[in-house]
């Protein structure tokens, strides 16, 4: 037992782990996504950047629905406590459904450049289709 706590000490933390890195999230607009995004936020301020790719949904603008999603309960405590940290999250407009996830060039350039790690969230949600 001795030796896995040893192992275990020398671990880098959460918070140390992400401090200066920049995440590239999708499905931030989901259950899933946008527990992970808040979480992310309030946990490991050091966060450099959180980009999110939503898409333009039902004529609602990317940037738009990023607001819809700070407007969830689950943020409340973050806007409240430290609403500077919402700052570091920038929107990617695209779509996963589409060739290169909808982005344009610059975009996926500078998400090559800049990202680090990467948590794939986002699903294609529709009851009427039949599964395979």
């Amino acid at each position: 037992m001795l030796g896995s706590n040893v192992v275990a000490n020398k671990l880098p933390r959460v918070p140390e782990f992400y401090h200066g890195k920049s995440v590239f999230l999708t499905g931030a607009a989901g259950f899933i996504g946008s527990l992970l995004l808040e979480t992310l936020l309030r946990c490991c301020p050091g966060i450099k950047s959180l980009y999110t790719l939503l898409r333009t949904k039902k004529n609602v603008q990317a940037e738009v629905r990023k607001e819809q999603i700070f407007n969830k309960k689950i943020f409340d405590k973050l806007k409240k406590e430290t609403p500077e940290l919402l700052r570091k999250v920038r929107v990617i407009s695209g779509d996963v459904s589409l060739p290169n996830l909808g982005m344009n060039e610059d975009d996926t350039h500078m998400l090559l450049e800049e990202v680090s790690i990467v948590f794939h969230c986002a699903a294609v949600v529709n009851f009427k289709k039949p599964l395979e």
